[in-house]
C-alpha cells in the first residue's frame, strides 16, 4: 500500500486535495536553496489538508556531502534555518539526502552525519541507500531512515520508496510506503519524525 510520497516540487491546493484522496497520509517536501523549497504557506496547506510532512534536506552542494564533520555541520546549520522558517516543530526530524549508494570512505561519512544533527530543536534522519541507511542507524547518527530503494537488507527503515518518477495528482514524484516494522528506529519504534504545522 502506498501511502507516502516525496515531491520534489510545491504542492497546489488541487494536487494536495487530490493526494488525500487517492489515501495519502504523508508528503515528503524538501529543503532546497531554490524556488522548489518547502515554505510555511505549502507547510500550511499540507496540515490544514490533514496530512503529515516529512522534512528533506538537500545539499547545495552535493559533492560535499559525506565529506567532513565541519560539512556536515554546515548543511545542519542551513537545514535548520529553513525549518524554523516553516515553523517545524522540535523533535520532529530533518532527513538528510545521501546522494551515493556505497558509504564510503566510511570514516569520512561517519564524520559529515556528526556534524549533521550536532545541535538544534530537531533531529537528522537519513534520506538515502540500505547500506547508507544502515551506516547512519547502526552508529547511532540517525534518528529515523527512508531507504531509497524498494529492496535491499536494512531491517530498520521507517519510509520504503517503491517508485521513483511517478506521475500521481499532476505531480511526479516517488512513491514509498510506511514500515509496519517494531524496529524501525534504535531510539523510537513508532515516531517517523513527521509534522504539521498551525493555522496562521
Amino acid at each position: 500500500m502506498i501511502d507516502c510520497v516525496d515531491c520534489s516540487v510545491p504542492l497546489t491546493e488541487s494536487s494536495i486535495e487530490c493526494l488525500v484522496n487517492a489515501g495519502i497520509k504523508i508528503v515528503g517536501r524538501h529543503y532546497t536553496t531554490d524556488d522548489t523549497c518547502l515554505t510555511l504557506a505549502e507547510a500550511r496547506l499540507i496540515s490544514a489538508a490533514g496530512l503529515q510532512i516529512i522534512a528533506i534536506y538537500e545539499s547545495s552542494a552535493p559533492s560535499r556531502v559525506g565529506n567532513s564533520m565541519q560539512d556536515g555541520e554546515g548543511d545542519w546549520s542551513s537545514a535548520v534555518a529553513i525549518a524554523n522558517a516553516v515553523q517545524q516543530p522540535a523533535g520532529s526530524l530533518i532527513y538528510i539526502h545521501i546522494p551515493f549508494a556505497d558509504p564510503t570512505p566510511y570514516k569520512s561519512l561517519i564524520f559529515y552525519l556528526q556534524g549533521f544533527g550536532e545541535a538544534g530543536p530537531q533531529a537528522p534522519g537519513i534520506y538515502g541507500s540500505a547500506e547508507v541507511c544502515e551506516l547512519g542507524m547502526g552508529q547511532r547518527l540517525s534518528f529515523g531512515a527512508w531507504q531509497t530503494e524498494p529492496h535491499g537488507g536494512f531491517d530498520r527503515y521507517m519510509v520504503r520508496q517503491q517508485a521513483s518518477g511517478q506521475s500521481l495528482c499532476g505531480v511526479i514524484c516517488n512513491t514509498a510506503q510506511l514500515s509496519g516494522s517494531t524496529k524501525v528506529s534504535i531510539y523510537n519504534p513508532v515516531d517517523i519524525g513527521s509534522f504539521t504545522v498551525p493555522a496562521a
